[in-house]
């Protein structure tokens, strides 16, 4: 729903990544600007479905302490275990 709101221009979007509070830039903290984006071709502005979207920055992401890869389920989720959510908003 964020990449949406900017239409075309992939520029005045701006990623933020290696801080530890949001409210606060550290200097672990890195920016990149995005050069390109898509979103699912079927996301729906009305129930917010299928929102998710791929960006391209412009240069690569150094990994630190601070930022890491998100790991990918190879399974599918046991009822009863307990699970990490990655993500901003409502996730």
């Amino acid at each position: 729903h964020c990449v949406t709101a900017v239409g075309d221009d992939a520029q005045q979007i701006q990623i933020v990544f290696g801080y530890v509070n949001s409210t606060t830039l550290v200097p672990t903290t890195n920016l990149a600007d995005v050069s390109a984006y898509t979103y699912h071709q079927d996301y729906s502005t009305s129930t917010v479905e299928n929102d998710i979207a791929l960006l391209r920055l412009n240069k690569p992401i150094v990994l630190s302490q601070n930022v890491k890869l998100a790991e990918v389920a190879t399974t599918s989720p046991t009822v009863g275990e307990s699970y990490y959510a990655a993500g901003w908003g409502l996730t």
